[in-house]
């Protein structure tokens, strides 16, 4: 993990208790990254913060660890890292997506070139560019939880893509949201 990305995560002098997360608290978080330490700062910070933080090492684990998983299970946030050995964080939400299986999800680099926008773009993932602040993290996930939830409830269970992209929609957002 590069020190910039360290130093901005366990730095971040935003309130990162259970309270900052409001609603959001108990969500269940998978965060893939290949970074030993850049994983564990984001599973010890998003458990402080009272999200249920799970961990895999690449993306194989990760599809596992989701494929694995029953209806009250469910992954409410994926993080996951762009490059990985093996596979790269693109391709597991291709991949994921194919299955439908992706449950909302950023994408975390430090590499963030044109292309990899683009293509994050057309898959209705978001993208933060490492280093971030936790409270960035913080509201975009929140953000993306609660779409999710609200989707949820409105189609009885199922999850299916309604007119976020619009701007007169009430979850609107800057990018598309995911899905």
């Amino acid at each position: 993990m590069s020190s910039n990305s360290a130093a901005c995560l366990a730095c971040d002098p935003t309130q990162d208790d259970a309270e900052s997360w409001g609603s959001c608290c108990g969500t269940r978080i998978l965060v893939v990254d290949d970074d030993p330490d850049m994983r564990a700062l984001l599973v010890s910070r998003l458990e402080r913060a009272g999200c249920i933080a799970h961990e895999a090492a690449s993306g194989i684990e990760a599809q596992a660890i989701l494929a694995s998983r029953g209806p009250q299970e469910d992954v409410d946030l994926l993080l996951i890292d762009l490059r990985m050995p093996g596979s790269s964080g693109i391709q597991v939400l291709r991949a994921l997506r194919a299955a439908r299986q992706l449950p909302p999800a950023i994408l975390m680099t430090a590499f963030a070139e044109p292309e990899v926008h683009a293509e994050a773009l057309a898959l209705g993932i978001h993208i933060l560019d490492k280093p971030f602040p936790f409270d960035t993290l913080r509201r975009l996930a929140t953000a993306l939880i609660l779409s999710s939830r609200v989707e949820r409830k409105r189609d009885g269970g199922c999850v299916v893509h309604h007119a976020r992209n619009e701007p007169s929609h009430p979850l609107h957002f800057r990018t598309p949201v995911n899905r």
